[in-house]
């Protein structure tokens, strides 16, 4: 690097260059964020070491040396200590002579150096703390505590607490950067020891010193009762109020509980310090023992806090008192009612009930005041008599609410309120209509509804109808009560809804409406009928049942009809009422299968039944047979079955014919469709040969010597 001046030089000629080149090399700049250390760096006594490291923030294409210079306080320049390629080294220092240190690095590169800035560290012995306390917690509970506080030593530093195992061994307890720390980890009866360190990143200081605790509870010395002693209780339960000498101590107690000391036994075990008893006897005297236990519930004391207690006599049960009924119902008229009450069992004392008044009712109504009633010594029985007062008002119903207020001496039994109903006497005509619906058959008749006054005053009413298949059949109009009869039409169809209006004629906005269902018309029954199998020739016979909800069996229609005309050519129907009987008759010879249909009609509506009749062929088929030649021949003779229905003929190759070239005889072998057999034999005895003078169907010498001789004749 630097100014630098160039020639050219070829074989004949030297050219120098008339400008000067500057040359430059690469130049270093250091990233102090990871230069280490800065500020203060720890060591312990074992350890002085010190880790430099240091960092370029460029790429650099050339070898590159470092060198390490450090300054201690005492010096007053700095001492290279270091040469290297690498960007970190480690020294050992002299900390008993220094505090203080500046280090510094020089970058060689492109024989060119590169200096640093200074760097200032503090050197400082890294030293464990001291165990300020071993303080031992919640001693009062089930899960004691060790809490561990000491004493920090700076910043940057945590502290790793160790705890000896019960093997003699330190084992790492836990790591904080705080300077107290809770152990929860402890049984109560067992020593612990702890010690601190002080860490920094992976050093640790030197131990310094330990400590011990011992965690035990702390226990209850003495149990105080709030509840007095030799008291009398008022009932059979009693709660039981205790607590120790200090609010801090392990609270576990044991309660024994009996009839006296001698027969005590255990009632529980508990940590709170109330308990309640219930379901003790009457008049009976118990004693209560409480011993304080440890966390092994094991008792601290043979010598408990007692508590001893009486129960009252059992009581008298006080009789209860009720009113007679619940309810009752009067009429306006009726003057003067009663109301009884009445004690469960006769008392020693005397019983006073009192009662209040209320209801609709009012003054004008009655002259029942609110008041009371005894009931002295012996006595069960107590009655009020009152008026009701019969005024002239068209009004409601009301009515006298009397409720039992309070009893003394006595305990209220179920029926504690009496309600007087008043009916009214003096109403307005009121209309009522029974039944106000109808449910009725499809079939034509006649119904009936009543129409009645419930009031005091006339009534007059009219009856009209809105359907045209209601009709009324006696007066559509009257006063006070009546019969209406009413006429309903045949339904043919579905379900119809029709009405009926009974209004008041001198009131026509107040009316009532019947409403009169008529079911729908059903189809006619018939029964159901079975398939029918039988021979040739021979009638099927059956009876069958037909009804109607609506129509009488007698204007039922009943039909039948077949499939098959030619094989079934009549069906008769025979009988009255409910049952029918068919007679069904094929024709002569005749086999097949006919289907049948029944058909019963109301004249509206129509119901049907099927089954079929098979008529099967029994008979053995039978056949003649003729001849192609009936006379004496010398020719073949064809014989030909004429068989008197269809059949197959199972030999001779299934042919009807049969040809004899010479007398002899033969049987036809046949079935017909049913599968019925027959058989008939064709026999020939009119054939003869030409020579056969004889007649024995052969030629031979004896036909020669009788030909001779009758020529000889």
């Amino acid at each position: 690097m630097g100014l630098y001046s160039f020639k050219i030089i070829t074989d004949n000629a030297m050219k120098v260059l008339d400008i000067p080149i500057n040359i430059v090399g690469e130049s270093i700049s250091f990233d102090y964020s990871l230069f280490y250390p800065t500020n203060t760096v720890f060591y312990n006594s074992e350890t002085r070491l010190i880790h430099f490291q240091w960092a370029v923030e460029t790429d650099l294409t050339d070898f590159v040396s470092y060198e390490l210079y450090i300054r201690k306080s005492s010096d007053d320049a700095f001492e290279k200590i270091a040469d290297t390629e690498k960007k970190q080294i480690q020294y050992t220092v002299n900390t008993t002579q220094t505090t203080q240190l500046e280090w510094k690095i020089i970058a060689i590169y492109q024989q060119k150096a590169f200096e640093s800035t200074v760097q200032q560290i503090q050197l400082s012995e890294l030293i464990s703390p001291a165990l300020s306390e071993l303080k031992q917690i919640d001693a009062n509970t089930l899960h004691p505590a060790i809490v561990i506080n000491f004493e920090p030593i700076g910043k940057d530093v945590e502290y790793l607490i160790l705890k000896k195992t019960i093997h003699g061994i330190y084992e790492d307890l836990v790591t904080i950067s705080s300077h107290s720390y809770t152990d929860i980890a402890v049984t109560y009866d067992e020593t612990y020891e702890y010690m601190v360190l002080s860490k920094h990143d992976s050093l640790l200081s030197k131990p310094l010193s330990s400590k011990k605790i011992l965690v035990t509870p702390k226990e209850i010395q003495t149990i105080t009762f709030e509840n007095v002693n030799y008291a009398f209780l008022e009932t059979t339960e009693i709660t039981l109020n205790y607590y120790p000498d200090t609010d801090d101590c392990f609270e576990n107690y044991d309660i024994q509980f009996g009839i006296q000391q001698s027969d005590m036994k255990p009632y529980t075990i508990t940590q709170q310090r109330t308990l309640t008893i219930s379901n003790l006897n009457y008049q009976t005297t118990y004693c209560v023992n409480i011993f304080p236990l440890d966390h092994n519930n094991e008792r601290t004391t043979n010598h408990p806090q007692s508590l001893i207690f009486t129960t009252p006599p059992e009581p008298v049960p006080l009789p209860e008192i009720n009113f007679s009924s619940i309810s009752q119902v009067v009429n306006e008229h009726c003057e003067m009612i009663t109301l009884t009450a009445n004690l469960s069992s006769q008392a020693d004392h005397s019983i006073t009930l009192w009662y209040s008044i209320d209801g609709t009712a009012s003054l004008t109504d009655h002259d029942l005041m609110a008041d009371q009633m005894i009931f002295h010594k012996g006595e069960t029985h107590k009655t009020i008599t009152f008026n009701i007062i019969d005024d002239s008002l068209v009004e409601s119903d009301e009515t006298i609410l009397i409720k039992m207020n309070q009893i003394e001496r006595a305990n209220p039994g179920e029926i504690t309120t009496h309600t007087v109903i008043i009916k009214n006497n003096d109403t307005q005509a009121s209309l009522l209509v029974t039944p106000f619906f109808q449910d009725i058959p499809a079939t034509d008749g006649f119904i009936s509804f009543n129409i009645l006054n419930t009031g005091s005053l006339d009534l007059n009413w009219h009856v009209s109808s809105h359907s045209s298949w209601i009709n009324i059949e006696n007066s559509s109009s009257g006063v006070n009560q009546g019969i209406v009869l009413v006429q309903h039409e045949f339904n043919p169809g579905q379900e119809r809804l029709g009405y009926i209006t009974i209004s008041q004629s001198d009131a026509p906005d107040i009316s009532q409406t019947v409403s009169i269902t008529q079911a729908a018309n059903t189809a006619p029954y018939i029964s159901n009928l079975f398939n029918i199998t039988t021979y040739e020739n021979m009638p099927a016979q059956l009876i069958l049942s037909i009804s109607d909800i609506e129509t009488p069996t007698e204007n039922l229609l009943l039909q039948a009809t077949t499939s098959n005309p030619e094989l079934v050519p009549d069906i008769s129907i025979s009988g009255k009422g409910n049952n029918r009987s068919l007679s069904i008759a094929p024709s002569l010879n005749q086999s097949g299968v006919a289907e049948i249909t029944m058909t019963v009609s109301d004249g509206y509506m129509e119901s049907f039944s099927h089954f079929s009749v098979t008529w099967i062929d029994n008979r053995n088929p039978t056949a003649d047979i003729i001849y192609s030649i009936t006379e004496t021949t010398t020719q073949q003779v064809i014989a030909t079955l004429i068989p008197d229905e269809a059949i197959i003929v199972i030999n001779n190759n299934g042919l009807t014919s049969k040809t004899f070239t010479q007398n002899g005889d033969f049987t036809f072998h046949f079935i017909d469709k049913a599968g019925n057999s027959g058989n008939v034999t064709a026999s020939v005895d009119w054939i003869v040969m030409a020579g056969d003078v004889n007649g024995d169907d052969k030629i031979n010498i004896k036909d020669v010597i009788l030909m001779l001789m009758r020529l000889g004749e």
